[in-house]
C-alpha cells in the first residue's frame, strides 16, 4: 500500500528535474548578434555562448543540430565559441541550458601614433621598488627579443598567429613600458618596473586584431599557469566597443573570475573619447577591473598644463553606467622598445626612435590607453613586491585614493585622479572591495547619484569624496549612507545629462554601423593625423 505513493513522489521529483531548465530565464541575446543576423540571414554569426553551467559533449552535440559549427571550450567561463547560421540563432538561443549569446567581437590594441619625447611618470622620485618577485601577463600582439627584456620573459605563447613573436609591434612596446632595462638608451627609457618579469601571451595578429574568444583563451592561460611563473598582474591593453552589459559580457565574467583568484587585471579604457560619454572599452567595463585612461604629460613638474589625452575613453560605461575610467596616467607619445620588422615599424619607420649616442633606432613612440595601462601594471607591480599580501581590491583602492587630484574636467573623464608611483607605494589602509561606483540620473532631485564607495569598499577612508573630491564634490549633497549627490550642473557638458543614448536609447547603442566599424576603431589615421592638440602630425 505504500509503495505507490513512493513510486508516485519519486516520479513527480524526476519529472520535476527533467523539466526544471524550462523553468530559467532565457537566453540573454546581444543585440549585436541578432543585429548581424538580421543584416546577413544566409551567412554565419561568431559568437561566445555561454551556459548555466560547464559544457560537455552533450551541449556541443546539442548545438551542432543546428548547423552551428562550435569551437573551442573555456575554462574561466563556462562558455563556447561557435559559428552560428543566421537563421538557426533563435533556435540555439532556445536551448534552456544556454545563458548568454555575445557576439565573439573583434579586439583590437589601444594606440595611437605618437612622436618626440617620453612622457615622464609621475611621482618615480625616490621609489626603492622594481618589482622583484613579481610577474605581469601581457596579453598583446607577442613579443619580439630585445636587449632591454633579455632576462626579462620567461615564457612567450600565442592563440592566435601561429607564432608567438610580436608580429605587429605593440606587444613590446607595453612590455618595455612595464618591465624595460633601458640598457640600449644608458637608463633613458627604463621601465617603470624593470625588475618584473613579463609573460607574453598573444592574442592580437599582425595587425593588432583578434577575438573575444583568443582574449579568453589567453586568460585561461593566465589561470593555468599563474602559480608556475608567479603572475599577480594581467594587463590588458586591447578592448572592443561592448556589445552586451558587463553580467553577460563573457571578457568582463573571465576577468572577475582571475580577480577572485587574486590577480589585478588592469584594462586600458579605450581610445574613443573624441565620440564622448560612454566609450569605455570592454573589458574594461568590468566594475572589479582597474580602468586606465591617457593623460598628456608635458614633462613640467606641474600638472595645471597637463590635460585628458582628446583619445581617451570617457565614462560611464555604455550599459551598467559604471564610473569609469578610474584614473589616468600618462599614455601620449611614450617611447618603449621596438619590435624589429614588425607591420607598425614597416609602415611609420618615422616613428623609430634612436637614443643618444647609439647609431641604430631601439625604440619606437606610440600614444594611447594601451601605454597607460602598462604604467599601472607596472606601479601594481611595485606595490605587490613592496606587500605582497594585498588583495587585487586593496591595490586599486589605494590608486585611486593616491592619485593626484586634478582639474581637468568631470569624473567621467578623469576618475580618481593621475597616477602617482610614490604616493600609491606609501598609502595604506585595505578594502573589502573596490567595485567602480554605479551612477544613476535622479531626475527629480536633478541629480546624479553615485554609490558611496565608502560603504561599497567597506572603510570610510574610501568615501568618493577622498577619492574624486577636486573633480566631483566641489558643491554637493550628502544623502543617504550609500550614495551621494552632485549636481548635474557641475559637469561642463550637458549633453551626458540629456543624453538619452547613454541612458538606455537602445536604438542608438544597438547601431552596429557605429559601433561595430572595425575601420573606426582601428584606423590609426583617425587618431594620429595630428588634428587634435596633443598628436603630432606624421613628419614632424
Amino acid at each position: 500500500m505504500r509503495t505507490r505513493p513512493r513510486a508516485f513522489l519519486l516520479l513527480v521529483f524526476a519529472l520535476g528535474l527533467a523539466t526544471t531548465p524550462s523553468l530559467a530565464a532565457p537566453a540573454f541575446l546581444s543585440d549585436a548578434v541578432a543585429e548581424q543576423a538580421r543584416a546577413h540571414p544566409g551567412n554565419f554569426v561568431d559568437v561566445v555562448v555561454t551556459y548555466r553551467s560547464r559544457p560537455g559533449p552533450f551541449e556541443r552535440t546539442r548545438a551542432q543540430g543546428t548547423g552551428t559549427q562550435v569551437g573551442s571550450g573555456f575554462d574561466l567561463v563556462p562558455a563556447l565559441s561557435m559559428r552560428v547560421p543566421s537563421r538557426s540563432l533563435a533556435r540555439l538561443a532556445s536551448d534552456p541550458s544556454i545563458a548568454s549569446i555575445a557576439l565573439d567581437a573583434p579586439i583590437e590594441a589601444m594606440l595611437s601614433p605618437a612622436s618626440n619625447a617620453r612622457a615622464a611618470v609621475l611621482g618615480m622620485a625616490g621609489v626603492g621598488q622594481t618589482g622583484n618577485g613579481i610577474t605581469v601577463a601581457v596579453l598583446d600582439s607577442g613579443y619580439n627579443p630585445h636587449p632591454d627584456l633579455k632576462n626579462q620573459v620567461p615564457a612567450a605563447v600565442y592563440f592566435i598567429g601561429g607564432k608567438s613573436a610580436d608580429q605587429y609591434g605593440h606587444g613590446n612596446h607595453v612590455a618595455g613600458i612595464i618591465a624595460g632595462t633601458g640598457d640600449k638608451s644608458s637608463g633613458l627609457w627604463r621601465g617603470v618596473a624593470s625588475s618584473t618579469k613579463v609573460v607574453s601571451v598573444r592574442v592580437l595578429d599582425a595587425n593588432g586584431r583578434g577575438t573575444v574568444s583568443s582574449v579568453l583563451a589567453g586568460l585561461d592561460w593566465v589561470k593555468q599557469n599563474k602559480d608556475k611563473y608567479k603572475i599577480r598582474v594581467v594587463n590588458l591593453s586591447l578592448g572592443h566597443p561592448p556589445t552586451e552589459p558587463a553580467a553577460q559580457d563573457p571578457l568582463v565574467k573571465a576577468v572577475d573570475a582571475l580577480w577572485g583568484l587574486g590577480i589585478v587585471v588592469v584594462c586600458s579604457a579605450g581610445n574613443a573619447g573624441a565620440q564622448g560619454y560612454g566609450t569605455i572599452s570592454s573589458p574594461g567595463t568590468s566594475a572589479k577591473a582597474i580602468t586606465v585612461g591617457s593623460v598628456t604629460h608635458w614633462g613640467s613638474a606641474s600638472l595645471t598644463d597637463d590635460m585628458v589625452s582628446s583619445y581617451s575613453s570617457r565614462g560611464p560605461t555604455r550599459f551598467d553606467q559604471f564610473a569609469k575610467p578610474d584614473l589616468l596616467a600618462p599614455g601620449n607619445r611614450i617611447i618603449s622598445i621596438r619590435s624589429k620588422d614588425s607591420t607598425l615599424e614597416k609602415a611609420h619607420a618615422e616613428w623609430r626612435v634612436t637614443a643618444p649616442g647609439m647609431a641604430a633606432p631601439e625604440y619606437f613612440a606610440l600614444s594611447g590607453t594601451s601605454m597607460a595601462a602598462a604604467e599601472v601594471s607596472a606601479t601594481v607591480a611595485l606595490m605587490l613586491e613592496k606587500d605582497p599580501t594585498v588583495s587585487p581590491s586593496t591595490v586599486k583602492a589605494r590608486l585611486l585614493r593616491s592619485a593626484r587630484k586634478v582639474d581637468m574636467g568631470d569624473p567621467f573623464a578623469v576618475g580618481a585622479g593621475v597616477l602617482d608611483v610614490a604616493a600609491a607605494l606609501a598609502t595604506t589602509g585595505t578594502a573589502a572591495a573596490a567595485p567602480s561606483p554605479a551612477v544613476v540620473r535622479d531626475l527629480e532631485r536633478e541629480m546624479l547619484v553615485f554609490d558611496e564607495t565608502a560603504v561599497t569598499w567597506g572603510g570610510a577612508q574610501w568615501s568618493l569624496r577622498s577619492l574624486w573630491k577636486s573633480v566631483l564634490f566641489s558643491d554637493t549633497a550628502l544623502w543617504g549612507d550609500a550614495f551621494v549627490g552632485s549636481s548635474g550642473a557641475l559637469f561642463s557638458e550637458t549633453a551626458l545629462w540629456g543624453d538619452t543614448a547613454l541612458w538606455g536609447d537602445t536604438a542608438l547603442w544597438g547601431d552596429t554601423a557605429l559601433w561595430g566599424d572595425t575601420a573606426l576603431w582601428g584606423d590609426t589615421a583617425l587618431w594620429g593625423d595630428g588634428t587634435t592638440g596633443d598628436t603630432t602630425p606624421v613628419g614632424d
